[in-house]
């Protein structure tokens, strides 16, 4: 999708995929790609979180809902989804 102002996904240097309670089909794709907010297919380096649900990543319209009752672990799904963020910061030197 390239209309102007639109999010474009460009490469991906590394996706961690996190299972939700929403669902057993349902993951949270924890991204570091770049990305372009439609100025002149410029991209930028990011962090970024989208929802997989089947076997189906949504990149348009439905933004992540992150749960954070606890699992049987005790985990809140926004724990894993800050860890993952941290996992990539720490892999990307990112401060």
């Amino acid at each position: 999708m390239n209309n102007k102002g639109s999010v474009v996904y460009g490469e991906v240097f590394q996706e961690i995929c996190i299972q939700s309670m929403h669902s057993p089909t349902t993951k949270y794709v924890v991204r570091c790609g770049n990305v372009s907010w439609g100025k002149n297919g410029h991209f930028k380096p990011a962090i970024y979180v989208l929802m997989k649900y089947k076997n189906y990543i949504e990149k348009h319209t439905n933004p992540p809902h992150y749960m954070i009752e606890p699992d049987n672990n005790g985990i809140s799904d926004v724990t894993k989804v800050i860890d993952a963020i941290q996992e990539l910061k720490q892999k990307f030197g990112i401060n």
